[in-house]
């Protein structure tokens, strides 16, 4: 790796197609093509803004297209033209996100794509590029959601509580209270249900 190459935490990594391994953090994103590390620039030089953006998320759909979730929005690669695109959260009253922390991206289905905004979950559609908050029995704040291999929604919270759902989280049930905080991570292996706290 090169030798200017720290991190204060390493928090997301991902293979792309060709087997080049990208890795996001508090430093920023980056990819390793097989030969060396290099740091991906996100935003064009013309906005002004720190190339050193906070990475939380790098997640790759059903169609091998990356997404970058990020303390400054949600990004997705374009391979022809080999750059992010800033993707523009709109609600569906035209009203623009301020402040959009994204912390994470789940596929729904081909057009639709669950997003982790700032303490909520939203229901993002490429085609129409409309979003629109997902309204289920979860009043609390929302710190990890993902989806396993049988289509079956994990979502914590803030305060301790885990979620699943069958139906695109339509509707929840309650898995698990506990009286730690911030749920970071589930897993099921066979018919036991693991949850990671921080």
């Amino acid at each position: 790796m090169d030798a200017d190459l720290t991190f204060a935490a390493v928090k997301t990594i991902c293979e792309d197609e060709n087997g080049f391994i990208w890795f996001g953090g508090d430093n920023g994103l980056y990819y390793h093509n097989t030969i060396k590390v290099k740091k991906v620039k996100l935003f064009n030089k013309e906005e002004g803004k720190s190339q050193s953006v906070r990475i939380y998320k790098i997640y790759k759909d059903e169609n091998h297209d990356l997404w970058v979730c990020s303390e400054e929005g949600l990004f997705k690669y374009i391979k022809k033209s080999n750059h992010f695109e800033h993707i523009k959260l709109i609600l569906k009253n035209n009203k623009a996100f301020e402040n959009q922390i994204v912390k994470n991206i789940v596929q729904s289905d081909k057009k639709t794509f669950l997003v982790h905004i700032n303490d909520s979950i939203y229901r993002y559609n490429t085609t129409t590029k409309s979003l629109t908050q997902v309204i289920a029995q979860i009043t609390s704040r929302i710190s990890y959601i993902n989806k396993d291999e049988n289509n079956i929604f994990f979502v914590g919270t803030m305060d301790g509580k885990t979620y699943t759902s069958i139906d695109n989280l339509r509707t929840t049930s309650l898995l698990h209270q506990s009286t730690n905080k911030n749920v970071s991570t589930v897993c099921k292996v066979g018919s036991k249900y693991y949850i990671g706290y921080e």
